[in-house]
């Protein structure tokens, strides 16, 4: 089997704010619009197919009925790495986007802050950094197996 993509379909009824969130802050750009469906895409560092993320509204009777409840911010994150976390952090904050977790150092290997967009979804934003050496064995020793 050969993949084509995988991106979140994010029901919501917070679709204008959403989209404008990703362009605004996080360098998205629009290529579908609908008044019940946004689809953005942002480029990929590496030149490979772009990051994708879409925001559907909810209660949509052409949907299937599994598709028309709106995500409820819960049991679910996302992680966007970066080139730059602190820069972003900071335009952020001064932006006045209020943080789940402040901008830390982890010891598995991330630079990572945490935040909620417009949908209500958890977005881990991450630098990756060196890990700390019980991380780097860890990592080795699992390799070897």
């Amino acid at each position: 089997m050969q993949h084509r993509s995988l991106f979140p379909v994010i029901i919501t009824s917070a679709l204008v704010a959403a989209r404008d969130f990703y362009v605004q802050h996080l360098g998205f750009h629009v290529v579908f619009d609908a008044d019940w469906y946004v689809q953005l895409h942002a480029p990929r560092v590496d030149g490979g197919a772009p990051l994708e993320i879409v925001f559907m509204s909810p209660d949509l009777t052409s949907q299937p009925f599994p598709l028309r409840s709106a995500f409820n911010g819960q049991g679910m994150s996302m992680t966007i790495e970066v080139s730059d976390v602190d820069t972003l952090y900071e335009r952020l904050r001064e932006a006045g986007q209020e943080m789940v977790l402040e901008l830390q150092d982890e010891p598995w290997g991330q630079r990572h802050f945490l935040l909620r967009d417009p949908s209500g979804t958890l977005l881990d934003v991450v630098k990756q950094i060196p890990p700390s050496s019980e991380y780097v064995m860890a990592y080795a020793d699992h390799i070897k197996e």
